[in-house]
């Protein structure tokens, strides 16, 4: 089994799943607000009911890309393919550890 350490903090494939289960609640959620706000008898007028629905639609997108992004994750842990760490959490080519350093790119 994977297991992920970053201060004091470990992760494994388990909670991986985990968080892809929540995702596709949280996607399911979404998806039903924007089923039930866009009846034309919703509360909010058009213009506000349009800026509503485009920022729910928005977050349903990002949710969905974030599940996608973790699954392709699992999917690579359960066919025993190496995956690289990311330079940007657990250092870079110049050997600096400080996250968001991206001066290697």
């Amino acid at each position: 089994m994977y297991t992920i350490h970053k201060k004091g903090v470990s992760m494994n494939q388990h909670d991986l799943e985990a968080r892809c289960d929540r995702l596709l609640a949280l996607s399911k959620g979404l998806a039903r607000e924007i089923t039930l706000w866009s009846a034309p008898d919703a509360l909010l007028h058009f213009d506000e009911r349009q800026k509503y629905l485009d920022a729910i639609s928005q977050a349903l997108r990002g949710t969905e890309s974030a599940q996608v992004i973790l699954y392709r994750a699992l999917m690579g842990r359960s066919s025993r393919r190496t995956i690289p760490p990311d330079p940007l959490y657990f250092g870079n080519q110049n050997g600096s550890d400080s996250p968001g350093d991206a001066s290697f790119l």
